[in-house]
């Protein structure tokens, strides 16, 4: 992996590679695969917003993990696969930004693996897609986001996703999610939480050990 091939490497803006390079191609100094279906690496020392390829599906897993100087994201509706601990550790991080799909195109369905999010303490509000399947354990775990917006159309939400999240006081869970993981909401700061309603019927529901235990608000 290229995070480690360049780990600490905080100055380091840019990589370039030869058009000619078979396997890597480089935009605005950022890594992708060739055709740019996956990111593979994010310098340390590019500051500020930055918006995702419009032709990725993929984020590598750490691709942007401890990224301090990065302040805002956008992905594109073409990203399928958000990779485990993509974005942990960026403390500065404050807006994560979905695009949504052009009205004549359809959407692929969202997959976030595990710790994708976490500890970034500069996230306050996060917004999914529609087009969100599952949420992979320990998400958002201890980030400080007050506002979380779940998509009807999410099925799992795994065990520690929203562990400790403190200025998180409710939550609305969809009607389409089947399974909530082992202390999903542990230690949050829950007052309310909502099922939504299935208009189609009754979709079962498993839930594990601890989901909620702690939210000493509820």
């Amino acid at each position: 992996e290229f995070s480690s091939v360049f780990y600490k490497c905080r100055n380091l803006q840019e990589v370039i590679v030869p058009a000619t390079n078979p396997n890597f191609e480089s935009v605005d100094g950022v890594l992708y695969s060739k055709g740019r279906e996956t990111i593979v690496y994010f310098p340390s020392g590019y500051t500020g917003n930055f918006t995702i390829d419009s032709a990725t599906k993929r984020i590598g897993g750490g691709v942007f993990n401890g990224r301090e100087n990065v302040t805002e994201i956008t992905i594109p509706a073409s990203v399928i696969e958000i990779g485990e601990n993509a974005f942990e550790g960026c403390a500065n991080l404050i807006s994560v930004t979905f695009l949504e799909p052009a009205a004549n195109e359809q959407a692929e369905p969202l997959t976030i693996g595990d710790s994708a999010f976490y500890n970034c303490t500069g996230l306050t509000s996060i917004e999914l897609p529609a087009r969100t399947k599952s949420i992979g354990a320990s998400v958002f775990y201890q980030s400080k986001a007050a506002n979380i917006t779940l998509n009807e159309g999410l099925e799992t939400i795994g065990e520690n996703a929203f562990y400790n999240v403190g200025a998180l006081t409710s939550i609305t869970i969809p009607s389409t999610v089947t399974e909530i993981g082992a202390k999903a909401f542990y230690l949050s700061a829950l007052q309310t939480v909502t099922f939504a309603e299935n208009q189609n019927g009754v979709t079962p529901l498993t839930l594990g050990n601890y989901v909620f235990a702690y939210c000493r608000s509820l």
